[in-house]
């Protein structure tokens, strides 16, 4: 039967056909759009531009706001507020313009990706699961690629002697990571276990282990406990409880092992023993971490407005934080901390 014919019998079926058409093509975009964000070493990045067509698409599509996300909303306009007016006295300087744009981006994206995710749709969940565990596994290669000098040119995944992969900063490594390792412990602990899931979890715990951050190694740590609390929580019956307390316990000796393991190689283990330290030689003294978030309290005191961005590096005792609260402070003032 023709489409013609198809749609004359069954006038309902077109309408239907063209309904589909933008969800599937939103689904597209959508994977390619959190795929590209495991490379950001250049800016503006190919997923910043994808975003773009990710909106279009979201439009097309007829994607809603759904008024759960109204407080969400709230909070994000109150800090973009406090954004903007502590702009003003810095107006004239391009380099606080298009931090605040920046901002603004930013807050956006997290509503388009909210009112995607918002209503349940299992379908979106799984492509975005499965386009950033790719996305991960693309990061943590080149990681890999870079700490072990693998091919010729292979520094420029290195900052410092440490991984930052695909990104600028090896701190920054954490964001690709973390969550793709928290869907894969999901999946280890509640469902089959597979060996293919298992080691791509192995996989991406070394390329966590490898950016050398203590604060991804602690926010992974705290992400892995908060995550198995829930899902004891969260079983139904006690065999449930019982299989996730027994691969939490499997999971912790596991990755000790793999530990010990990774670091009996002699490059991993010299800069492991570096960066396990509680106090590291920028941490301390005039023009240390802690001295200068001890300065930045007070900025924040003289300056209930916030100093705008990029403000406080200007001053003869900056105060500029190296603590993300910190910073959004100084820049944004208290309004901003609501979020």
């Amino acid at each position: 039967m023709s489409e013609h014919a198809l749609a004359a019998a069954y006038p309902g079926h077109a309408d239907e056909a063209a309904a589909a058409l933008p969800q599937r093509l939103l689904n597209i975009v959508l994977f390619v759009t959190v795929l590209t964000s495991s490379i950001a070493f250049i800016e503006p990045s190919p997923h910043d531009g994808l975003m773009l067509v990710l909106l279009a698409t979201c439009v097309a599509a007829r994607v809603r706001f759904d008024r759960k996300l109204v407080p969400l909303t709230l909070l994000l306009a109150i800090w973009l507020a406090g954004a903007f007016f502590a702009l003003i006295p810095v107006l004239d300087q391009k380099q606080t313009v298009q931090y605040v744009a920046t901002s603004a981006y930013l807050v956006f994206a997290a509503i388009m990706f909210a009112c995607l995710l918002c209503d349940g749709d299992l379908v979106r969940l799984l492509i975005l699961r499965r386009a950033y565990v790719i996305a991960a596994l693309i990061a943590t290669a080149a990681g890999y690629v870079g700490f072990f000098h693998l091919v010729p040119g292979a520094d420029i995944f290195l900052a410092n002697d440490r991984v930052s992969a695909t990104f600028k900063r090896s701190e920054r490594v954490r964001a690709i990571l973390i969550f793709p390792l928290l869907l894969l412990l999901i999946d280890f602990m509640t469902r089959r276990l597979r060996l293919t899931g298992l080691a791509i979890l192995v996989f991406l715990i070394g390329g966590l282990l490898l950016s050398f951050s203590r604060g991804a190694w602690a926010h992974f740590a705290i992400s892995a406990a908060v995550t198995i609390s829930l899902l004891l929580t969260a079983a139904p019956e006690p065999r449930m409880r019982t299989r996730i307390l027994l691969f939490s316990i499997a999971a912790l000796i596991g990755m000790a092992l793999f530990v010990v393991a990774l670091i009996s190689i002699p490059a991993v283990h010299d800069m492991f023993l570096e960066r396990a330290k509680a106090i590291q030689p920028y941490d301390i003294g005039p023009g240390g971490r802690f001295w200068e978030q001890r300065l930045a309290l007070g900025v924040i005191l003289e300056s209930p407005n916030g100093l705008g961005p990029f403000a406080s590096l200007q001053r003869p005792n900056p105060g500029d934080s190296s603590s993300l609260r910190g910073r959004r402070l100084t820049a944004g003032g208290p309004e901003s901390e609501p979020t």
